[in-house]
């Protein structure tokens, strides 16, 4: 299956669970003006600050 969210395509083995919450994903994605690159960015410093609470 492909899926597109914003200006992304995703190939899917199987029909997503949730097809409601890429819906909503890409819609905030777009009203609030985030890209990929802003996502995954934010993903690596949430990564760091869980790394960084794990090791207190």
């Amino acid at each position: 299956m492909l899926l597109q969210i914003g200006n992304l395509i995703v190939l899917a083995p199987k029909q997503p669970q949730a097809p409601q919450l890429i819906d909503r994903m890409a819609t905030i994605m777009e009203n609030e003006n985030v890209g990929l690159t802003d996502l995954l960015s934010g993903l690596e410093a949430e990564r760091e600050a869980i790394g960084q609470d794990k090791q207190s």
